[in-house]
C-alpha cells in the first residue's frame, strides 16, 4: 500500500512538472524530458531512477576578500548512459584560479556560461526525489544550495571501507581505475567521470543499497533522554522560565550514559522541591549547562532520541534533533488511547499499564524516567518506527505539493499624490490607490480622504484626475491600508517607489516579493542612476507614457514591464535577497564579536534647519552637532554652514536656538564630518531619537551596532507610553529637571548620565537582541556557523559542513 502510495504521488508530481513544462514553452530540457519516455523516477523494478552528477569547481574571490570554491561545470548522465544536462555556469564574482590543469576550464568557457540561478532551478527539477550518484554529493548540494534526502545520496566514499589503508575519499579516475580495470587519458573529461560513477553504481548496487539502508533504517542506536527543571527569573524580560538542572541519558541496553547536575543561570524562585526534592544545597559543586550542551549533542547526534515530552525537554536543554529520530512517548497513538478516560497519560501511567512496573518514587527521577521511556520503545520499536516513517513520508509529500501550488501571482500597484500644508511646509500626500491584476483587470481602486480637507494646496487635476470633490468621498487610510495587507499577502507587488508606499500606510512586505520599478539595475540610466517611469516605459517598452495617463494605465505598463522582463528580474531578486541576508548575518556575528566598546563612550546631538530644494518642499540639513565625553565635558560643538546657493526657509530656532548669525562663520559639512567621525569612531553613541542624526549624517559616520538610543531602551518603555521624551526620563527616573531644553550641550550632558546609570542593564539588552537576531538569521539560512558545523550527515539533508580546499 505505501508503495502504491509513494508512486502514485510521484507520478502526479512528475505529470504537474511536465504540464508546467509544456505552458511555460520556454524550458528546452523539461521538453527533452518529455520526450524521451526512457527518463522516468522509477525503474522497471520500482526503484527510484538513478542519476550520476559530477562537477568542477572553480576558485572565487568573496566581497570580504576570503576565498572559496564555486560551481563552474555540471555534467547528469542517467542510467542509460544519456547525457540529460551538461553545461558552463557564468560566476557571478572574480575568478581567482580556474584550475585548469584539473578540470580543463578556461576563461573563455566561462564567459557563455549559464546563469547560476537558471542551472540551480533546472538541477532542482532533475534530481528531485532520485538517487544521487558522484563523488563528494554533499559538497555539491551545498555549493548550489540545494537540499536532498539524505538517504537517496549515494556518495563514492562508500568505497573507502573496501580500501586497505585508505582513509581519505578516493577520487573517481581512482575508483574507475581500481574497481573497473579501465585505462583513462583525461582526467578532466567531466562526462566521463559521471560514466564512471554510474558504471560502480551498477556493479556494485545491490551491496551498495543494503549498506545505505543498513545506514539509514532505523534500528539505530537508541538513548533515553530525560531532564529535570526549576522555575527561574529572567532580569532583562522579568518573565519566568524554566531551566534545566539535570539531564539523564540511558542506553538502549538500559546502562546510564550521562547523568550530570547544572548550576541554574538565572536566579531561581521555585526548586519544585515537591516534586524534584532539589534544593540550593545540590548545585554548590556544579557547573553551567552551557558548558556540556557540546558533550550531550555528541552523544545524541544521528541517534534515535526517546523520551517523555521529548520536545520540551530539548527546548530546555537547548539542542535540536531531527524528526525522524525523535521517539515522543507523550505523543505515540496507542500510548494515547492505552488507558481509557485519560487521553494525555503520565509515564508512570503508561509504565503501570504497559511494562507492569510500577514507580513508587516520592519524587521524580530522571534516570528512571529514562530507563521507562527506552524500555517502552524496545516493546514497541517495530509499530513505532512505521508510524513515525509513514508519518515523514507524508509530511515531504505535502509540502512538495503545497508548494507546487502556492499563489504567488503578481500585482501592479499604482498611487497618486496631492500637495497639502503641514506645520507651515509643504508635503506631498497619497490621494490615490490603484491595484491592477496579472490579467490586467483593475481590481482595487480608492481615493483616500485626508484627515483635515482644508489642508490641501494643490491637487494636480490635470496630471492625477484627482479632485476635493473625490478626496471628501474617499476612504479612511486605515481602511485602505487593512485591504492592502490582506491583498499583498503572499503576492509579487509591482510598482514605482514602493518604499515610499510601504511606509506611508506602515506595514511591511517581503523583500522576495518586491519588484520596483525604481530599483532594477537593468532599467537604470547609461550613468548608472534612477530614471523616470517615462523614460523606462519609452526605452523598454516602446510606449510613450504621458504625464495625464490614468492611475490603472500606469498600473497596467508596469504589469507589462514585469511580464517582459520577468525571469532577468526574479533572478536579481534572489541574489540581492541572498547579499543582504549574507551582510546581515556577518554584521550580526561582528557584533557579537566587538563585544563592548574599545573607548568610553559619547554623547551625540544633532540640530537641523529647513533649506528649500526644490518646488514647495523643504528638506532638513545639519546645522549644529554636539558631542560630550564621559565625563561631561563638551568634546566637539561647532556650527554648520548651509549651502550658499540655497535659501533657508525655516532656522527652527523655538526648537534649536539657531540664529542665522550664527551660521554665518560656520564650518563646510565635510570638514564637520571628517572631524566628528574621527572622534566617535569605535565608540558607543548615547543619543535620543538617533535616527533622525543618522539621516543627517553620512553612512559610514556611525557604527550603528554602537548605537543606544533611549527610546529603544525597554526599561524606560514599561513606565511610559508614547512618546519617551528626555524631558520626562530625567525627571521621573533620573531626579532632576533640564534648566534649559532646547540647550544641546545640556540635553547630551543629561543622556551620557542616564547611560551612566543604566549601563549595565543597557548592555544586556543590547547582547540579549544581538544573540536573539543571529538564531533567527541562522534558522533562515538553515545553515549554522563554521565553528558548530561537523561533517556528520543527517537523515533530513545533506551535511551542512562547509567545503574546503582539501574536500575538492
Amino acid at each position: 500500500m505505501n508503495i502504491f502510495f509513494e508512486v502514485t504521488c510521484s507520478v502526479r508530481i512528475f505529470c504537474i512538472l511536465t504540464t508546467v513544462a509544456i505552458v511555460k514553452g520556454n524550458n528546452t530540457l523539461l521538453k527533452e524530458m518529455e520526450s524521451n519516455s526512457t527518463f522516468k523516477p522509477y525503474t522497471k523494478a520500482g526503484l527510484r531512477a538513478p542519476i550520476s552528477i559530477h562537477y568542477e569547481v572553480v576558485v572565487i574571490e568573496r566581497l570580504t576578500n576570503n576565498q572559496t570554491f564555486s560551481i563552474s561545470k555540471i555534467c547528469i548522465v542517467e542510467e542509460g548512459y544519456r547525457t540529460i544536462y551538461d553545461t558552463v555556469i557564468k560566476q557571478q564574482q572574480n575568478v581567482i584560479d580556474y584550475r585548469t590543469n584539473i578540470t580543463g576550464i578556461t576563461r573563455n568557457d566561462l564567459l557563455n556560461g549559464e546563469n547560476f540561478y537558471v542551472a540551480r532551478s533546472k538541477v532542482q527539477e532533475i534530481i528531485s526525489w532520485r538517487i544521487l550518484i558522484g563523488f563528494k554529493m554533499g559538497a555539491f548540494l551545498s555549493l548550489m544550495k540545494i537540499r536532498h534526502p539524505d538517504h537517496l545520496i549515494r556518495d563514492t566514499s562508500y568505497f573507502t571501507r573496501t580500501l586497505v589503508n585508505s582513509d581519505e575519499n578516493p577520487d573517481i579516475v581512482y575508483l574507475g581505475r581500481h574497481f573497473l580495470n579501465d585505462e583513462f587519458k583525461l582526467t578532466y573529461n567531466t562526462k566521463q567521470k559521471a560514466f564512471i560513477a554510474m558504471k560502480l553504481y551498477k556493479k556494485f548496487q545491490n551491496q551498495w543499497e543494503m549498506y545505505e539502508s543498513d545506514r539509514h533504517h532505523f534500528s539505530s542506536i537508541a538513548y533515553g533522554l530525560a531532564c529535570e527543571t526549576v522555575i527561574g527569573l529572567n532580569k532583562i524580560t522579568n518573565k519566568k522560565i524554566k531551566q534545566a538542572v539535570r539531564v539523564s541519558i540511558v542506553d538502549f541496553n538500559c546502562n546510564i550514559v550521562y547523568d550530570r547536575l547544572f548550576k541554574p543561570e538565572h536566579e531561581v524562585i521555585n526548586y519544585r522541591s515537591n516534586i524534584t526534592g532539589m534544593s540550593k544545597d545540590n548545585f554548590t559543586h556544579s557547573d553551567y549547562l552551557c558548558h556540556s550542551v557540546k558533550k550531550i549533542r555528541s552523544i545524541i547526534k544521528g541517534n534515535i532520541l526517546v523520551g517523555h515530552e521529548l520536545s520540551h525537554h530539548l527546548k530546555f536543554i537547548g539542542l535540536q534533533h531531527p524528526f525522524p529520530l525523535r521517539r515522543d512517548t507523550s505523543s505515540f497513538r496507542p500510548f494515547l488511547l492505552a488507558i481509557p478516560n485519560k487521553p494525555t497519560p503520565t509515564l508512570r501511567d503508561l509504565s503501570r499499564e504497559l511494562l507492569n512496573i510500577t514507580i513508587d518514587d516520592q519524587y521524580e527521577d530522571t534516570v528512571q524516567n529514562a530507563l521507562t521511556a527506552i524500555k517502552l520503545y524496545s516493546k514497541f520499536k517495530q509499530e513505532w518506527d512505521g508510524e513515525i516513517r509513514s508519518m515523514y513520508q507524508l509530511y515531504h509529500n505535502h509540502k512538495k505539493m503545497q508548494g507546487k501550488h502556492r499563489n504567488v501571482s503578481p500585482l501592479a500597484i499604482n498611487y497618486c499624490r496631492v500637495l497639502a500644508n503641514s506645520n507651515g511646509h509643504r508635503i506631498k500626500l497619497i490621494a490615490r490607490i490603484t491595484v491592477v491584476n496579472q490579467n490586467k483587470d483593475c481590481i482595487y481602486d480608492r481615493y483616500l480622504k485626508p484627515q483635515d480637507l482644508s489642508k490641501i494646496v494643490n491637487c494636480y487635476t490635470k496630471t492625477t484626475g484627482i479632485t476635493l470633490q473625490d478626496l471628501q468621498n474617499g476612504t479612511s487610510k486605515n481602511r485602505i491600508r487593512q485591504d492592502l495587507i490582506k491583498m499583498f499577502e503572499d503576492r509579487i507587488i509591482i510598482g514605482y517607489n514602493l518604499n515610499y508606499l510601504f511606509s506611508y500606510f506602515r506595514f511591511n512586505v517581503d523583500l522576495w516579493n518586491q519588484r520596483d520599478i525604481s530599483l532594477y539595475t537593468d532599467f537604470f540610466s547609461t550613468l548608472n542612476s534612477v530614471q523616470t517611469v517615462y523614460k523606462i516605459t519609452r526605452q523598454f517598452l516602446n510606449v510613450k507614457m504621458y504625464r495625464n495617463a490614468t492611475s490603472i494605465n500606469r498600473a497596467t505598463i508596469f504589469m507589462e514591464l514585469y511580464s517582459k522582463y520577468k525571469d532577468d528580474w526574479d533572478i536579481s531578486i534572489a541574489q540581492m535577497v541572498t547579499n543582504m541576508k549574507s551582510n546581515a548575518l556577518s554584521k550580526v556575528i561582528i557584533h557579537k564579536k566587538i563585544g563592548h566598546y574599545m573607548g568610553d563612550p559619547i554623547s551625540l546631538q544633532c540640530l537641523s534647519i529647513v533649506e528649500k530644494t526644490w518646488g514647495y518642499i523643504g528638506h532638513n540639513i545639519l546645522a549644529r552637532i554636539v558631542l560630550t565625553d564621559k565625563e561631561g565635558k563638551c568634546v566637539y560643538d561647532k556650527y554648520v554652514k548651509p549651502h550658499p546657493k540655497r535659501p533657508i526657509i525655516d532656522y527652527r530656532t523655538n526648537i534649536t536656538g539657531i540664529l542665522p548669525e550664527d551660521l554665518i562663520y560656520g564650518i563646510q559639512y565635510y570638514t564637520v564630518i571628517s572631524e566628528v567621525t574621527r572622534i566617535m569612531q569605535n565608540k558607543i553613541i548615547i543619543g535620543e531619537q538617533l535616527y533622525k542624526c543618522v539621516r543627517l549624517l553620512p553612512y559610514k559616520a556611525i557604527n550603528y551596532t554602537l548605537i543606544r538610543d533611549i527610546n529603544h531602551f525597554s526599561f524606560f518603555k514599561k513606565e511610559y507610553t508614547g512618546f519617551y521624551s528626555l524631558k520626562n526620563v530625567c525627571k521621573n527616573n533620573m531626579g532632576f529637571i533640564l534648566k534649559n531644553e532646547i540647550d544641546p550641550v545640556e540635553r547630551a550632558r543629561a543622556l551620557m548620565m542616564i547611560y551612566k546609570k543604566y549601563s549595565e542593564q543597557w548592555e544586556n539588552e543590547i547582547q540579549s537582541k544581538t544573540n536573539q537576531n543571529e538564531r533567527r538569521l541562522n534558522k533562515v539560512f538553515k545553515t549554522q556557523r563554521p565553528s558548530e558545523i561537523s561533517y556528520r550527515p543527517t537523515w533530513r539533508y545533506y551535511s551542512t559542513r562547509k567545503s574546503s580546499v582539501n574536500d575538492l
